[in-house]
């Protein structure tokens, strides 16, 4: 079974190959993925994100008493491309 993860990365793929762009999704995917790498659940981020929007002043999640601000970066697709740390 697919995730929702999974759908919308397809999905956001699909519309870039179509548009020649990914749509803003990309930083909201960006944020879960960080999230995931830190260690919290999905499950705890699913319960921390609950009444935030969808701009928040200075950070995007919070996790384990620390606020975390991502900011989406993504290879360019073409050969040897790779993603950099991003200031």
């Amino acid at each position: 079974m697919k995730t929702l993860r999974n759908r919308l990365v397809e999905t956001v793929l699909a519309r870039e190959k179509s548009f020649g762009n990914a749509s803003l999704i990309t930083s909201a995917l960006s944020e879960l993925d960080a999230a995931l790498l830190l260690g919290c659940s999905l499950e705890e981020y699913t319960i921390a994100m609950q009444g935030m929007t969808s701009v928040q002043k200075g950070y995007d999640f919070k996790f384990n008493g620390h606020r975390y601000q991502v900011k989406a970066n993504r290879p360019s697709g073409k050969p040897g491309s790779f993603v950099t740390m991003v200031s």
